[in-house]
């Protein structure tokens, strides 16, 4: 399709299952905390969140459609290979840990419905290698859009849950528990549950896998506005749930046994929405990430790094299908990885500080995007929002060390 005649349809995926792809399984399970520990208190934080969201994605969006590159290609090419090799590097490691929760998600997901461990490693391994067989970036962008859809079933999950409304009312009051060191650690994890490192890299690769141009840039600013404020509504959907059984049974929700939880729900009703949301939302993210990955090495070594030559036998194809197989094992052999995964999402700040920090001085420096880079005051305050989650993340690891500590030499 040229690129003159796309209209909203035509320019809709990279954008949408980005931020879809935000709401994965450990941000579920950050967002299932949430709710249990404070109620309804974290929700006002989630819809603030919208904003600074939305400006990083955006620049992403942008810069790969005016560019025509992706952001490991842009960093190597204006700051040197090695600039490039630790954003790369950093969030190559932070996605390692991030499958591992992926996969956990999918098998706690797989085992409310029934199935074994086993079939359920299995089921996302094969699953997850044949996403990218279907041929080409745009049919691989159709699979992952209806996969998408099934994340709508949280909104479901709440509607079922009943929340009370005059205490969703109250969550939005300003004035939280934002001086109580664990709640300031679960906002931590909230933050980094919402703007994680690999969206940054496959928004801005898909956009230039698609053939995304800067006659696009009005509609992707629309959906990445708009996936935004979906994404953040799934997240307080989740809290909502949560928090209203949590009143309802009596006590905190113990976030490991999910099974239990969400029979409270609705029956086998509401253990099957919740599974199939969870089991969606780990396979969403899954790919992309593996995605944002091959992306990034293959614009970092030079390879083709796209969904549209069809060689499987590429690095690019390769490494998107073996960089899976440590999570799975890890999934295989070790239990209780909801803590792994909450403590992940409020590392994140850290490894997204590499990649936001480029992105940021590509968004604003006029050699790289002409007239579309960024304001003055669009570029102050994108430093700002990276200097917060800088500083909310070095919070998160002096408090969690100290928490570790206390419980080792407590217990």
């Amino acid at each position: 399709m040229d690129a003159k005649k796309k209209g909203f349809l035509g320019v809709f995926g990279p954008a949408w299952i980005t931020m879809m792809a935000d709401m994965d399984a450990p941000s579920t399970a950050v967002a299932i905390a949430s709710g249990a520990e404070f109620g309804y208190h974290l929700i006002l934080l989630m819809l603030i969140l919208i904003v600074p969201l939305y400006l990083i994605q955006e620049m992403s969006g942008r810069l790969g459609a005016v560019t025509g590159k992706g952001l490991a290609f842009l960093v190597r090419e204006y700051y040197g290979k090695r600039w490039s090799s630790l954003t790369v590097g950093s969030i190559f490691v932070i996605d390692s840990i991030a499958y591992v929760g992926e996969f956990a998600g999918i098998v706690a997901g797989g085992e409310l419905l029934g199935l074994s461990l086993a079939i359920s490693l299995a089921f996302a391994f094969v699953f997850h290698s044949l996403i990218v067989l279907t041929g080409g970036y745009e049919k691989v962008e159709r699979a992952l859009l209806l996969i998408s859809s099934f994340l709508l079933f949280f909104v479901i999950m709440a509607i079922l849950a009943r929340p009370n409304p005059s205490q969703i009312i109250s969550g939005l009051n300003p004035f939280q528990l934002y001086f109580n060191p664990s709640f300031a650690y679960m906002a931590v994890a909230d933050i980094g549950a919402v703007i994680m490192p690999f969206m940054i890299f496959y928004q801005q690769s898909a956009v230039v896998d698609k053939r995304l141009t800067k006659r696009d840039l009005k509609w992707e600013k629309l959906e990445t506005f708009l996936g935004s404020m979906v994404t953040q509504l799934l997240m307080v959907s989740v809290i909502l749930a949560s928090a209203a059984i949590a009143a309802r049974i009596g006590g905190q929700i113990n976030v490991d046994g999910l099974a239990t939880v969400f029979a409270a729900l609705a029956g086998r009703l509401g253990i099957i929405i919740f599974a199939l949301g969870l089991m969606a939302a780990g396979f969403l993210a899954a790919v992309t990430i593996s995605l944002a990955s091959a992306y990034g090495m293959g614009e970092y070594f030079g390879w083709r790094a796209t969904l549209n030559h069809g060689n499987y036998k590429s690095p690019f194809y390769l490494l998107y299908f073996t960089e899976i197989i440590p999570a799975l094992l890890i999934i295989a052999w070790f239990q209780r990885l909801v803590p792994i995964m909450i403590a992940a999402m409020a590392a994140n700040g850290l490894v997204l500080i590499f990649p936001l920090a480029f992105l940021i001085k590509l968004s604003g420096d006029e050699k790289v995007l002409g007239s579309y880079k960024n304001g003055k005051i669009r570029q102050w305050t994108a430093w700002f929002i990276a200097f917060l989650i800088l500083g909310f993340s070095i919070f998160a690891l002096v408090w969690g060390l100290l928490r570790s500590l206390r419980f080792y030499f407590i217990g």
